[in-house]
């Protein structure tokens, strides 16, 4: 039961909540990702683009920074529904960036970063809970532990949630006629994170006529990708594979049960032969 209401994407058909005091004229775009799946490196790339700083946005009440601070864009993920709803149909910035990876990568990244299971929690502010210490459990076993807890809809892991509700806030996007334009991590990371510097270059391009920046040089643009690499706190490998290592047969078929058809949606594979 709890699942169902978790993925029924409330966000999206319940009321809205509308924020008449707040002005939205020092932000024309925003960035909107999956938890774990190199927000870091975007941040990076669209502040050296625009020169305006991520102000991460947890909680309705952190939107009072749009009246208090110029040169900056609004970043949040999406199992922050309340803010989502609020972001993208009261407040309308007129272009959206929404930022994926293999959803296989983010739940081993998750698995590296977060000491304790981070789960989905509609009673909190923030909307999310730590559940208990994974201490020295494997990186493969804690993949497992939040399949295994996703499957069974006890506790749903943020970034499954988010997973989950990308297609449904592309969807939404649609509907309201709103620009957006998806940026996957993996053709933005270069080649030292298994990418390619062609991938990387047209990437960052994307990105600039995307929100209707000045013209750039290739040395510019050279320039800004040999400075996205690495250099965060949540910063680990930002390797494209390094998932395969972390998942075993059991977690293979735990993950195609859970997220299998996302997984082909956002074109990280072509079926579940994998």
């Amino acid at each position: 039961m709890l699942q169902k209401l978790l993925f029924s994407l409330l966000f999206i058909s319940s009321s809205l909540i509308v924020a008449e005091s707040i002005d939205c004229s020092s932000t024309n775009f925003c960035l909107i990702s999956i938890a774990k799946s190199g927000t870091h490196l975007i941040d990076k790339c669209l502040s050296k683009l625009t020169n305006k700083e991520r102000v991460y946005i947890s909680q309705l009440s952190d939107l009072e920074v749009l009246n208090q601070r110029d040169n900056i864009f609004i970043g949040t993920h999406f199992f922050h529904r309340e803010v989502l709803k609020q972001v993208l149909f009261s407040i309308k910035p007129k272009k959206t960036l929404i930022n994926i990876r293999d959803p296989r990568a983010v739940i081993v990244s998750a698995a590296f970063f977060y000491e304790d299971f981070i789960y989905l929690d509609p009673t909190s502010p923030h909307y999310w809970s730590r559940l208990y210490k994974f201490n020295s459990l494997p990186i493969e076993e804690r993949v497992k532990v939040y399949l295994r807890k996703a499957l069974a809809g006890e506790h749903i892991p943020i970034f499954i949630y988010d997973i989950k509700n990308v297609a449904a806030t592309i969807r939404a996007l649609d509907q309201k006629n709103q620009e957006y334009a998806l940026i996957r991590f993996e053709n933005l990371v270069g080649e030292r994170g298994g990418g390619t510097q062609a991938d990387q270059l047209e990437a960052i391009q994307k990105i600039s006529s995307f929100l209707e920046l000045p013209s750039m040089d290739q040395d510019q643009i050279i320039k800004i990708r040999s400075e996205l690499f690495g250099d965060s706190f949540t910063f680990r490998k930002g390797n494209v594979k390094g998932w395969e290592k972390y998942f075993d047969n059991e977690a293979k078929k735990m993950c195609k049960q859970l997220i299998g058809k996302e997984i082909i949606e956002l074109g990280y594979e072509k079926d579940s032969n994998w």
